[in-house]
């Protein structure tokens, strides 16, 4: 555990064993890799912990999932806030939700404390089919597609990286998985892009996307936000901003964000997806909501409370 946590980028293979409330094994395997989560929870002494199992299995009556993820909840001192509002999300139907359990964490025999076992949001997984678009392009490629050239293109403001994959599949329409994110945290991810209005997307499926993928998804939602701040909400291709998106999916986001005072919203861990061979973009699936309901650290409840046009 002290080499995983020395270095996020640390890798260890492991064991592991699932125990029911009653003591009754669940599950026990070899964890294919066990490695560090998050970002600004990082550098906390309580870490949180990405563990990929060798081929997919159900955990607690989840679905049968490879990748989980162990939240340590650490900047939320109730620890129920992730559980809260994923609970939520799926009483409200939005759909890909990931499932979440509580759990007691042991790692060598001593107690780490009580976690989040979650699903990895992941394309892959049973409850997430929206076409696995580069499973596909890696079965054309001999040589693996994170051996390729880097290719970066910039037009203004506009910018895109991506990846000079030889072969792809005829259809690239999806399905796509795409995180909001801060600009410095692009320069740790392999494909990304940036729009006209500075709003910043990490491409998390495919992760190495060719050209012609990362092309394909960046002037999607450029083409959406080119209607989002039309004085009458059409495009330059004639379209309404509301063609691009399930407006329903993106409302039900939105309520959710609203009651939940969500910090990231919009700015971070904002997912949306694009299922093969749709033309919409659909919220979600929701993440890391640690620091919601007035838990956000230096900008603290009392200085939101004295000053309610200050922050909200």
């Amino acid at each position: 555990l002290s080499y995983i946590e020395s270095d996020k980028a640390h890798i260890s293979a492991a064991e592991v064993t699932v125990l029911t409330a009653s003591g009754q094994t669940d599950y026990s395997g070899r964890v294919e890799q066990f490695k560090g989560h998050g970002n600004s929870t990082w550098a906390r002494p309580k870490r949180s912990y990405k563990m990929y199992l060798q081929q997919k299995n159900s955990l607690l009556g989840m679905d049968k999932c490879k990748k989980w993820v162990l939240l340590s909840n650490v900047m939320d001192d109730s620890m129920m806030r992730n559980k809260l509002f994923t609970d939520m999300a799926k009483s409200c139907g939005l759909e890909n939700t990931m499932d979440n359990a509580w759990v007691d964490l042991y790692v060598d025999g001593e107690y780490r404390g009580l976690y989040l076992l979650s699903e990895k949001i992941d394309v892959n997984s049973e409850n997430f089919d929206i076409g696995d678009l580069e499973k596909e392009t890696k079965a054309l490629n001999e040589e693996e597609i994170n051996s390729f050239e880097r290719y970066e293109y910039s037009y203004g403001p506009l910018h895109i990286q991506g990846w000079e994959i030889p072969e792809e599949p005829e259809d690239i329409s999806g399905g796509y998985l795409i995180e909001s994110d801060y600009e410095e945290r692009l320069i740790d991810e392999a494909s990304h892009f940036t729009t006209t209005q500075k709003e910043h997307f990490v491409v998390k499926s495919p992760e190495y996307a060719s050209v012609m993928q990362i092309t394909y998804i960046a002037l999607f939602v450029q083409e959406f936000e080119d209607g989002i701040v039309a004085e009458d909400g059409i495009n330059g291709r004639g379209l309404h901003y509301s063609q691009y998106i399930d407006m329903e999916s993106f409302a039900k986001r939105y309520v959710l964000d609203e009651i939940s005072k969500n910090l990231d919203s919009g700015y971070s861990s904002f997912y949306c997806y694009k299922p093969k061979s749709e033309n919409k973009l659909y919220a979600g699936p929701i993440w890391d909501y640690d620091t919601s309901l007035g838990n956000h650290g230096g900008w603290g409840l009392v200085e939101t409370l004295s000053d309610p046009t200050g922050f909200y």
